[in-house]
């Protein structure tokens, strides 16, 4: 093996390590340069590979927007680069969004020309990759990935939390941290934060585990100027990053000399060659930065020099072209500051004998929450961040949570539940035969209901409601289940989903109806299946209004004869809170409610009674269409 290891050439952020390595990479020492934003100028971009040549890295990464040429003629860049920097000389491509899919060029034929130099890459070389630096016993991992850009897949590749390539990051890391990789360097050609031109395009998300997993650096390019952020870092003051402002919270360290794991430093390398932008003095996010350089400010090119050892990394900016600007910074490590303990946090909602918990409000101020585990007062136990728990009878419980982060901490909290018997306002199961009416039902009274023929009827253990006409919804009332505080349940369904352009069925849930007014819970079932959920108010003489913005269920679409399960409480007086679930019969009940609105109408704070009504849109073109309900349950809410 030669003298270098790797040659990165387009990395965004120009940083250079003090001192060349002599002979090949070692499991002492590594050097490595990076820039990005790079062209084919003579007059720039020439005399930073010159520079490289000089400085004989061991590596080199180039981090995107490599020529800015014609489509078609990548080799005679290729050529360009290694007339400079001589035959042999390796490097690593990664795609910035002028070759990631065929604007100037396409990233696989840059890779061609340039292929990849590294033993134990893994990945796709040039858009999403991890390797290890030296191979064996290495000092360095680098993980080089390429959110917000376009491929000629036709994707914009995401790296938002959930997302594969946000776990193949996050697992790349977690990886080298578990080989005791001293150091791990992410390159991603757009940056987040910055005084150029660009907003976050990579997303918070993935800039919040970056940090959260400390990361050493992150280097970008993509704004043509140079800038190097101070240490940032998550904590008790900063628990995600101040993305377009600032927080000082989030600053660990602001000198020169920085502490390694202590936090992140950010680092801009578009100073390759390519004609340099302003960087602006006043941007809301300047205060994260330590220094800068652009066309407007000691415009320079150059490129960023790193000198790697186990115990210290020596970072300068080295100038090939231009003015005098200059930067340096060192991160050096010392002994591992204490662990600090997570705090468990729990929030807690019950019906009857059911309690739902929450714990997503716990924290680590230096790493994360790796466990939840749950003791629920009555001989048994639980884990996972929100559980339900059903208790054997009502009661006064102590519930407690017990949360261990990432280094083996724990810590505790106890509070106390209370659980009641479920006190039935009205169940109906419909298990009766009637024609033009619904009866009584077991529990709650008389129903009233409309009594046109062929409208109204039971069978088949179904309540039964037929929307003769575009236009018509029938309205089915059970005045004697009164309740303010009440959560109704029930199954509907139709026999046919609504056709025609924009046609629906609006099922209609009342609560709270008096003479007055009432509250209406809407599941609004589409012609295409899509289900939308809605809260709105009627108040008499003033009409319906909504109360926030429908939803759509996520993950749910409705066909003729599926069965939906509804769930809606009304509570509290002043404002009322108004919740709803939706789920398909079969499915297992959603923990969270789909939706959750407040409203504080005053002739709508007395108890009233409940009642359904399924709606046809005028669009609709295939009425009849009938609605069927089965299982109401209005149960007190404690």
């Amino acid at each position: 093996m030669g003298r270098r290891t790797a040659f990165l050439l387009g990395v965004t952020m120009l940083l250079a390590l003090s001192s060349a390595a002599v002979g090949a990479p070692s499991p002492t020492h590594v050097h490595f340069t990076a820039v990005g934003d790079i062209g084919g100028s003579v007059t720039t971009t020439g005399p930073v590979l010159d520079q490289l040549a000089t400085a004989d890295p061991d590596a080199h990464f180039a981090l995107g927007d490599l020529s800015y040429g014609a489509t078609g003629a990548e080799q005679g860049w290729c050529d360009f680069v290694t007339d400079r920097v001589g035959p042999g000389f390796p490097v690593e491509l990664l795609a910035g969004n002028h070759e990631s899919n065929g604007l100037n060029g396409n990233i696989n034929d840059f890779s061609a020309c340039l292929p990849n130099q590294l033993p134990g890459l893994v990945g796709t070389y040039g858009r999403q990759y991890f390797v290890d630096v030296p191979q064996d016993d290495p000092l360095i991992r680098f993980v080089m990935i390429s959110p917000a850009l376009p491929f000629p897949d036709g994707t914009t590749w995401s790296y938002a939390p959930g997302t594969p390539r946000y776990s193949w990051t996050a697992s790349a890391i977690d990886g080298a941290r578990a080989a005791d990789i001293p150091w791990v360097v992410v390159g991603m050609h757009k940056p987040c934060l910055s005084v150029g031109v660009y907003g976050c395009e990579v997303g918070a998300g993935l800039v919040d585990m970056l940090l959260t997993k400390k990361v050493d650096l992150v280097l970008s390019g993509h704004e043509h100027s140079y800038m190097r952020s101070k240490q940032i870092g998550l904590g008790a003051g900063c628990t995600s990053l101040t993305i377009g402002g600032y927080n000082a919270a989030c600053v660990v360290d602001a000198d020169s000399s920085m502490t390694a794991g202590a936090g992140t430093v950010f680092g801009v390398l578009g100073t390759g060659g390519i004609a340099l932008r302003d960087v602006n003095s006043n941007d809301p996010e300047a205060p994260y930065f330590a220094a800068t350089s652009g066309a407007n400010q000691n415009p320079t090119f150059g490129f960023g020099d790193f000198d790697v050892t186990p115990d210290a990394m020596t970072v300068r900016f080295v100038r090939a072209a231009g003015g005098t600007f200059s930067d340096a910074f060192t991160l050096t490590r010392g002994a591992a500051p204490p662990n600090q303990a997570p705090t468990a946090r729990f929030t807690s909602s019950t019906s009857a004998l059911t309690v739902d918990l929450d714990a997503s409000g716990s924290s680590d101020p230096d790493g994360r929450v790796a466990t939840y585990d749950w003791a629920f007062g009555d001989g048994r136990t639980g884990a996972g961040v929100t559980v339900r728990h059903t208790y054997p009878g009502p009661g006064t419980y102590d519930v407690t949570l017990t949360v261990t982060d990432d280094a083996g901490a724990t810590h505790s909290v106890t509070r106390q539940v209370v659980v009641a018997a479920e006190q039935v306002v009205a169940r109906d199961p419909f298990e009766r035969s009637l024609t033009n009416t619904w009866g009584s039902a077991d529990v709650g009274g008389p129903w009233t209901v409309a009594t046109t023929p062929g409208v109204s009827s039971v069978s088949g253990g179904k309540g039964r409601s037929v929307m003769g006409a575009p236009g018509r919804g029938p309205v089915s009332l059970l005045p004697g289940a009164q309740g303010r505080d009440v959560e109704v349940s029930f199954e509907l369904g139709l026999d046919k989903v609504p056709a025609g352009t924009n046609a629906r069925v609006d099922h209609t849930l009342f609560l709270r109806r008096t003479t007055s007014g009432d509250y209406r819970a809407l599941v609004r079932v589409r012609s295409d299946g899509v289900v939308f959920v809605d809260f709105a108010r009627f108040v008499a003489g003033s009409g319906t209004t909504g109360v926030g913005a429908q939803v759509s269920v996520p993950g749910l679409t409705y066909a003729a004869g599926d069965t939906l399960l509804v769930k809606a409480r009304s509570t509290g007086v002043g404002p009322t809170n108004l919740v709803l679930k939706v789920w398909k019969l079969g499915a297992p009940e959603p923990a969270a409610w789909t939706i959750a609105r407040t409203d504080a109408t005053a002739v709508l704070q007395a108890p009233g009674g409940i009642g359904l009504s399924p709606y046809l849109s005028g669009s609709a073109t295939n009425a009849p269409v009938q609605a069927r309900y089965d299982n109401v349950l209005v149960t007190s809410v404690p």
